[in-house]
């Protein structure tokens, strides 16, 4: 038995998994779970992908304030060569396309 207060809930959770089982009578409720749990992952992956470029941006920030504290003003010519850390190129896995066309 439910208690009082969740059976308004449990009500609304039965009428919608009657509605979903009426709209696709293969896989009800399921369908949408899983869709959910696709976009989950999608928005997981975006978040994962944001947090490494902030990483990349601010490691890369960092290196140019020590390299400019450590330098002074005295090599204005060696500062427009690019350094060993400017060259370097990141290759993210996925980019914002590979998860729209995911969706």
């Amino acid at each position: 038995h439910l208690p009082m207060e969740q059976r308004g809930e449990a009500v609304d959770s039965l009428v919608y998994e009657a509605n979903a089982r009426i709209l696709d009578p293969v896989y009800g409720c399921v369908r949408v779970i899983a869709e959910l749990q696709h976009q989950l992952l999608a928005a997981q992956e975006q978040l994962a992908i944001v947090r490494a470029e902030i990483a990349w941006c601010r490691s890369r920030e960092l290196f140019q304030i020590e390299k400019h504290s450590h330098q002074g003003d005295a090599a204005t010519e060696d500062k427009a060569r690019p350094t060993e850390m400017e060259n370097l190129q990141f290759d993210f896995p996925f980019t914002e396309l590979d998860l729209a066309l995911d969706m």
